[in-house]
């Protein structure tokens, strides 16, 4: 059984990982809805806590 990616509006079939890099995995995937083939940065857990912590602090100061 092949692994599913789940976005808010999109689900992705992953076919294989392309590549790894300091900031997460890149895999190239296929659109359930539409069969067309993408590449999907999936980004590790500790760099999606760090935007999310920028994203507060910005809001925050409202800049």
């Amino acid at each position: 059984m092949a692994a599913v990616l789940c976005s808010s509006s999109t689900e992705y079939t992953i076919i294989e990982f392309m590549g790894e890099g300091s900031f997460g995995k890149v895999a190239k995937c296929q659109i359930k809805s539409t069969c067309k083939i993408v590449a999907v940065k999936i980004l590790k857990d500790e760099v999606v806590q760090n935007v999310q912590h920028e994203v507060r602090n910005l809001r925050h100061q409202r800049i």
